[in-house]
């Protein structure tokens, strides 16, 4: 009698053990891809003039394949930030004006060939790095230099923009220092 009830004992202990492992498992696979599904650019909603207005990443325009212009405007704390951004493939520009403690400044972005290229009208330097996907306050110093990352969900109004490829050439009056992360 003692062995059957070991045995039943035994038993039940390796089918807890295994609806455990399930349950961890099963919990795993749906935060994964939760995890995936939220972090997913979404295809913006086009107006039937084209436009795009709303709560989106540059990766999120960038899905909708045409040229962009974007505007925005970011108010953080003491700082203000309104820019325009030309979207097109895999090539962005990105001109802002920036009130930071009651100094204003313009700053520069264009990412092309893989690299960000970042300078300001302080002077004639910038810096050269990989693309940041966020320039949240906890990023990186690389990745703050970028202003906003491609994956950063901003309030942008956008319009179809006829190309002018010249606005992705990287200035040749600026010395550009290579930052590593």
């Amino acid at each position: 009698m003692e062995k059957i009830k070991s045995f039943v004992i035994i038993k039940d202990m390796k089918k807890n053990q295994s609806t455990i492992w399930l349950t961890v498992f099963t919990l795993l696979i749906i935060g994964s891809f939760a995890y995936i599904y939220i972090n997913k650019p979404i295809i913006p909603v086009i107006g039937a003039d084209g436009t795009i207005k709303g709560n989106y990443s540059i990766e999120s325009i960038r899905m909708a394949g045409q040229p962009y212009e974007c505007s925005f405007t970011k108010t953080d704390g003491s700082s203000r930030i309104s820019g325009t951004l030309q979207i097109i493939s895999d090539q962005l520009r990105g001109d802002f004006d920036i009130s930071l403690l009651d100094k204003d400044f313009a700053s520069h972005i264009i990412i092309t060939g893989g690299f960000a290229y970042t300078w300001t009208s302080i002077g004639p330097v910038g810096y050269k790095g990989s693309i940041a996907k966020s320039a949240s306050k906890n990023a990186s110093p690389t990745e703050q230099a970028q202003i906003i990352g491609t994956e950063d969900k901003m309030d942008y109004t956008c319009f179809l923009w006829e190309v002018n490829s010249k606005l992705f050439d990287i200035p040749t009056g600026i010395t550009f220092t290579e930052l590593k992360n």
